[in-house]
């Protein structure tokens, strides 16, 4: 797991409701195992469900955490307040906020 994220996702558990919504991979759908696998070791008291990438905005819920910035702008259109996490591939604009665990807990209790 990234730096942090089994503590940060502890204390969301605090105040949320915590599952996990991980995309399907269409080009590689062998690897899907393995990440249901690797989701079950790390975190296994957090419940998750899997939806192809195009149909995340179908997940209903009040916030949503996303490492790619066209997930959390299908959110936002939906009413989801989205929170794009920081990584090289996030292709958002420039100015758009990116989160990390450093403040990531912080912006969500807080409203961002």
């Amino acid at each position: 797991p990234i730096n942090g994220a089994i503590e940060g996702l502890k204390a969301l558990q605090e105040d949320f409701d915590v599952r996990f919504c991980t995309a399907l991979m269409k080009a590689a759908p062998e690897h899907v195992p393995s990440k249901m696998a690797w989701m079950k070791r790390y975190f296994p008291d957090i419940p998750y469900f899997t939806a192809p990438s195009e149909l995340k905005m179908e997940v209903k819920g009040d916030i949503g955490i996303d490492d790619r910035y066209d997930t959390c702008m299908r959110w936002e259109a939906v009413g989801t307040k989205s929170f794009l996490f920081r990584q090289s591939w996030n292709e958002a604009p420039d100015g758009a906020p990116r989160y990390d665990w450093s403040n990531l807990v912080e912006a969500i209790r807080y409203g961002g």
